[in-house]
């Protein structure tokens, strides 16, 4: 076999090794893209309870944050109307950015305030939902999304001190 032979039969190896190399590595890329947000945070439920006009509603929160990771959070309310529909109230929203890590704990007492901290949100008398959303940001990689609606909650009229 001539030399120019040799020559490429061992180019042809090493660009199929390359190409088996990049395949691998694309697979991998495309694998761990398309993991689930839930991989780092895990949000099973939020239950915000009936509250008094004015008062902070008490709230009890299923999370349990897998890996840390820096993110984002952004706080939905919807109003309910007669018809049973929601509306967004966009002056409500807020947002802000958090580095999450595995050893945070959220407090035993849970309320709204705390919820949308640094915003303190005071809600008029009648029926809301929250919707709280998660961006995940991670390096080299796209971002993970998810969201989770609470229940149904009421704010309830003052009562009068009066007796």
């Amino acid at each position: 076999m001539s030399t120019l032979s040799h020559a490429v039969q061992a180019l042809q190896r090493v660009n199929n090794r390359g190409l088996s190399v990049a395949m691998a590595m694309m697979s991998a890329y495309l694998i761990w893209d398309g993991l689930p947000a839930s991989l780092w945070l895990d949000v099973r439920s939020v239950v915000v309870f009936d509250a008094q006009q004015g008062e902070a509603p008490k709230m009890q929160i299923d999370r349990n944050i897998r890996r840390d990771f820096d993110g984002v959070y952004r706080v939905e309310f919807e109003r309910q109307n007669r018809f049973g529909l929601f509306t967004i109230i966009p002056k409500l929203n807020t947002t802000d950015s958090v580095s999450y890590n595995t050893d945070a704990r959220p407090p035993a007492d849970i309320d709204l305030d705390w919820w949308t901290y640094p915003k303190t949100v005071r809600l008029d008398p009648g029926s809301y939902r929250i919707e709280t959303c998660w961006t995940i940001k991670l390096m080299l990689l796209a971002d993970r999304h998810t969201c989770v609606k609470s229940n149904v909650f009421r704010i309830l009229p003052r009562q009068s001190s009066d007796g």
